[in-house]
């Protein structure tokens, strides 16, 4: 198994390769959300952890100091050009042996766009049949207020009804519950865990891109390339076994007592995996840093 990030130029970009050596076996019977209009229980799947609550709730001012660490020095004031792009808070626990993970995510949405929105939208990528797993969001809050939610796209697109004019911004809270799929068949296997290996990409609720057509919440492929969303910026806190190697986009702090913190720069995706056998390899070319797992 092998896994590769190599920080190179504006943004940080990442990459995990697996290879099952055992057999795979079909993934847990894991119930995705129902496309109907009424929130999904907590116990959908019954977790066995509690679900991941900040200590402090994130800030929606624009603070460019949280992302410019995951920049070349050279390019760390780039950052301020993207005050208006999606800025996601993430706290996230994960429990491997368990096959489950929880989080909280505060998301700051400006809407850029010249006409009013109505709504706005979520990918619950987990749930999508390419990646075999399920996402249960288990509340929503914009500006502090509970608001209802409707799922689409069996499932895998939550519809959030708020209205932002042009230029104005909403600042909303998902809680979220992750199954996660052991030795997955499905797609390119992509997302589950194979072999002490727990690969989480688009772990979390994220914003799709909306043009003129609209907002793509189309059922994602089963054959990768399934993800299509609008840069954003990232500030993650990640809570696993402190027995886990974890890798993740951006730059993270040393971890403590098993909470990994991270940020990075404008990027479209932010991916997680972790294993308790990876080995790490670090090499500085020029001001490149490459890291191998």
């Amino acid at each position: 198994l092998v896994a590769v990030i190599l920080l190179l130029g504006v943004i940080s970009q990442s990459c995990v390769f697996s290879t099952p050596t055992a057999t795979p076996v079909p993934p847990p019977t894991l119930p995705a959300p129902p496309p109907t209009a009424a929130p999904v229980a907590a116990t959908a799947f019954a977790p066995t952890i509690a679900a991941a609550t900040p200590t402090a709730e994130p800030s929606p001012d624009f603070d460019p100091t949280l992302y410019r660490p995951a920049m070349r020095p050279e390019f760390a004031a780039d950052v301020d050009g993207f005050s208006n792009a999606p800025r996601y808070s993430i706290t996230l626990t994960v429990n491997p042996d368990a096959l489950q993970a929880a989080g909280r995510e505060r998301v700051r949405y400006t809407n850029t766009d010249s006409v009013a929105l109505n709504e706005i939208y979520f990918r619950l990528f987990p749930s999508a049949p390419g990646f075999g797993g399920a996402m249960t969001v288990t509340g929503v809050t914009v500006g502090g207020q509970t608001v209802p939610f409707q799922l689409e796209q069996r499932g895998t697109a939550l519809k959030v009804p708020v209205t932002l004019a042009p230029g104005a911004s909403a600042d909303l809270t998902l809680d979220f519950l992750v199954g996660i799929p052991r030795d997955p068949t499905v797609g390119y296997a992509m997302f589950g865990s194979t072999d002490g290996v727990t690969a989480l990409p688009d772990f979390y609720p994220v914003i799709p891109v909306r043009d003129e057509t609209g907002w793509h919440i189309e059922l994602a492929p089963d054959y990768g390339d399934e993800t299509f969303t609008p840069t954003a910026l990232y500030d993650v806190s990640i809570t696993a076994p402190v027995t886990q190697v974890v890798i993740t986009s951006g730059t993270c702090q040393p971890p403590k007592a098993g909470v990994w913190h991270c940020g990075s720069g404008p990027r479209r995706a932010f991916m997680l995996a972790m294993g308790p056998k990876y080995q790490i390899g670090t090499q500085t070319i020029d001001d490149v840093t490459v890291r191998a797992y």
